[in-house]
């Protein structure tokens, strides 16, 4: 018998304890003891429903933080990280998930633009610009991230991901064969 915690891990009777990903979307059930989700995953990178439902009693709701990833409403911003190897020509890699992302998310960019607009007069903030981005990171030699922000559609994002994802790799394979051909 294992009982759930809200921390991300999982409490045996005898009190061993172990670290899991724990992800969960909206849809659930609410009871007088606690709400029922279901859960997605595997892991924080996936945005896939599992099958499984998760039991979080109220008492964890008030004794661990709670992070609401749709604060923000219709449009959220999203992070894909790019792994590179620390030869790689970065500079070519940035430019082709920048085309990919301004592709894929052009769709929904205005949408995006009016909604930080209005969350800006709503809440009293500074709304950040909505144009995807690209973050270089070098965690450790011969390792390069690039760190993409794009907006997105907040009940889209895996979606959005994988077609971001799909586009860069054909942009990439385009960029090659050009350069091929010179």
């Amino acid at each position: 018998l294992w009982f759930p915690l809200w921390s991300g891990q999982l409490r045996h009777p005898l009190d061993h304890q172990f670290q899991c990903d724990l992800q969960w979307k909206r849809n659930g059930r609410l009871t007088i003891m606690g709400t029922i989700v279901l859960e997605i995953g595997p892991g924080t990178k996936s945005h896939q429903y599992t099958g499984r439902a998760i039991f979080i009693p109220n008492s964890k709701f008030l004794s661990h933080p709670v992070i609401n990833e749709t604060y923000m409403e219709d449009y959220i911003f999203h992070i894909i990280t790019i792994p590179l190897k620390g030869g790689s020509d970065w500079q070519k890699a940035e430019k082709a998930l920048l085309n990919a992302s301004m592709a894929v998310c052009d769709p929904y960019m205005e949408k995006a633009r009016k909604h930080m607009k209005n969350l800006e007069s709503k809440h009293s903030l500074d709304a950040p610009g909505v144009d995807p981005r690209v973050h270089i990171q070098i965690p450790e030699p011969d390792h390069i991230k690039l760190v993409l922000r794009v907006p997105v559609p907040a009940r889209r994002k895996g979606r959005m991901e994988q077609a971001i994802m799909r586009q860069y790799l054909l942009n990439l394979k385009e960029m090659e064969a050009e350069e091929e051909k010179l």
